[in-house]
């Protein structure tokens, strides 16, 4: 799977839960601009 498809299936995943950017980035414990980057 590309990451084009990966990022968009992941960012409605979380989206569709409710969750922000931040909030994904805690539960990962990952920075905010692992997230940030990974989601263009």
């Amino acid at each position: 799977m590309n990451k084009s498809i990966f990022s968009t299936r992941f960012k409605k995943c979380y989206q569709d839960k409710g969750w922000t950017q931040d909030r994904v980035a805690m539960e990962l414990n990952v920075s905010i601009d692992t997230i940030e980057n990974n989601m263009l």
